[in-house]
């Protein structure tokens, strides 16, 4: 079921999810997959964040809509911590991805991890580490 299908309301299951996760400062806006794919030159995007600004396209499935959410509330929460205007330059892209998908299932939501999954298929690696689930609680404590 995509985001525009008649029984899912989007700006409900975005409004819900960051009241579960406590976040009340950042703005959204949802878009066609059109849009999102010349924003972001790649079809396979379903969300993107901005230091206060989550954008999610009307293409994500529905069940996937909160997991997306709380992974792209944690980049605002790492833009927040480091102060940076570039994540991956000050966190390094695979750094600051999975990070994203281990504070996003710390609140939960498991159901869509892409980053986590695709390094399991590239190097085995089941799930967060130690590490990784440490840097995502502090996000999250930061956070709050």
């Amino acid at each position: 079921m995509s985001v525009a299908a008649t029984n899912c309301d989007a700006p409900s299951v975005i409004r819900w999810s960051l009241d579960q996760l406590g976040e009340h400062r950042v703005r959204v806006r949802l878009i066609s997959p059109s849009v999102m794919e010349a924003e972001t030159g790649t079809a396979d995007v379903y969300g993107y964040a901005e230091p206060e600004l989550l954008t999610f396209s009307t293409g994500i499935r529905c069940r996937y809509l909160a997991a997306t959410v709380a992974h792209e509330v944690a980049h605002v929460w790492q833009y927040r911590a480091t102060g940076a205007s570039d994540l991956y330059a000050a966190l390094g892209h695979d750094h600051a991805e999975i990070v994203a998908d281990c504070t996003a299932m710390s609140t939960g939501w498991m159901d869509y991890r892409p980053y986590l999954t695709a390094r399991q298929r590239e190097i085995g690696q089941v799930g967060c580490t130690g590490a990784e689930l440490t840097v995502a609680a502090e996000l999250r404590r930061w956070a709050r």
